[in-house]
């Protein structure tokens, strides 16, 4: 799997009973070189999901259509399991010498709540139009770093471009674009406090093509611009 890190991207072989945490607009890349077993739990404010993955046989179907099996849960995480989220994403901000020393305590509490908030679930029927804005969302969150227009988003799903539109402007409370716009910045943010990359390498790996562009969009939402706001955080 390939994640950043302190010094760059990092390249690193997980094996049976090692565990990755990936906060809130960062991103992870997996590498289907070896056959294995992996399952993901995502943790958003409506509900968890959980994925399985048996990779066993040669093919790029993960790669292009991402995990097969999924569990979605009723609601959301309990406020205490949400509090050690926002303390794991406080920690994966730190120098690595020290987040081994508690990292390893948190992971155990929240899978702890996370079983529980399972176990206590109930299921509740979901709509056809549910459904689909589901997947879109997280075909987007995975995929905001890359090229999307609402027509390449609409195709993929056998839908209508304008029905995108609907689903995002009704149920989402943001437009499509926006809501792409928002994760990229979001990530940004997120670099700039946290990685040693220039301006040009943080609009490039939000998806943007123009590092003038970037700057432009960043400034006009957060009132400075990418390089005086990462001096403040500092």
């Amino acid at each position: 799997m390939r994640y950043p890190s302190e010094n760059g991207v990092k390249d690193c072989r997980l094996h049976e009973g090692d565990l990755h945490y990936c906060p809130p607009m960062s991103w992870k890349e997996s590498c289907w070189d070896d056959f294995h077993v992996m399952s993901s739990i995502v943790y958003t404010n409506e509900f968890i999901r959980m994925t399985y993955i048996d990779y066993h046989i040669r093919s790029d179907y993960f790669t292009r259509h991402g995990a097969a099996y999924y569990y979605h849960s009723a609601g959301p995480l309990s406020e205490e399991g949400q509090c050690v989220l926002r303390a794991l994403n406080l920690l994966a901000s730190k120098p690595e010498s020290q987040r081994e020393k508690v990292a390893g305590h948190l992971i155990r509490a929240l899978l702890e709540m996370t079983m529980a908030s399972f176990v206590d679930d109930c299921v509740y029927p979901v709509s056809k139009r549910e459904k689909t804005r589901i997947k879109i969302m997280n075909y987007i969150q995975t995929n905001f770093r890359q090229p999307l227009t609402r027509a390449s988003v609409a195709e993929k799903f056998s839908l209508n471009p304008q029905y995108v539109s609907q689903l995002f402007a009704a149920d989402q409370g943001e437009g499509f674009h926006a809501t792409i716009r928002r994760m990229r910045l979001e990530y940004a943010v997120l670099l700039l406090r946290t990685s040693r990359l220039t301006v040009d390498e943080i609009s490039h790996e939000c998806g943007y093509s123009s590092a003038t562009f970037f700057s432009t969009v960043f400034k006009r939402t957060y009132g400075t611009a990418p390089g005086e706001f990462r001096k403040k955080a500092e």
